[in-house]
């Protein structure tokens, strides 16, 4: 679209590629070297906050998880992970009324993005459900946020 990413941006995304894949090595203390260096960078980067939640959760601190979640949420509003992670966090915790209100929003936010309707049609058409394909593209807002 033409736009330039600024610096602090650019290394927010970095370290939180490196903080995702140490994560993913249960490397935690590097996971949590590399999500907070990007979170100092540019709190902004919601999938930094996600991760970070993540790498809470797994080692049993709850409450600082769903701050986390909470965090990416405001630096980008209806982000389907920290939705999607706040939702199994508050069922693990047995609330279950707060995770159907997080699943709703989930539905809320994906029923406004074309994207997730693509997805949806170009999935049902390579498994031949072309009736289903169809309706996911008729569901599709027009243009984002409609």
């Amino acid at each position: 679209n033409g736009s330039v990413l600024d610096d602090d941006h650019v290394l927010a995304l970095f370290y939180n590629t490196l903080g995702a894949e140490a994560l993913i090595r249960a490397d935690y203390p590097a996971s949590f070297r590399y999500l907070v260096g990007a979170i100092e960078a540019d709190a902004d980067v919601s999938h930094a906050w996600v991760n970070l939640g993540v790498l809470y959760r797994r080692l049993g601190h709850l409450p600082l998880a769903e701050a986390a979640y909470g965090e990416a949420l405001k630096a980008s509003p209806g982000d389907g992970s920290a939705l999607s992670n706040l939702a199994s966090l508050a069922a693990r915790l047995g609330n279950e009324a707060a995770a159907a209100d997080y699943r709703q929003m989930i539905r809320h936010y994906q029923r406004r993005n074309p994207y997730y309707h693509y997805f949806r049609a170009r999935e049902a058409f390579a498994e031949s459900r072309f009736e289903e394909a169809g309706k996911a593209f008729d569901e599709a807002p027009v243009e984002a946020g409609e």
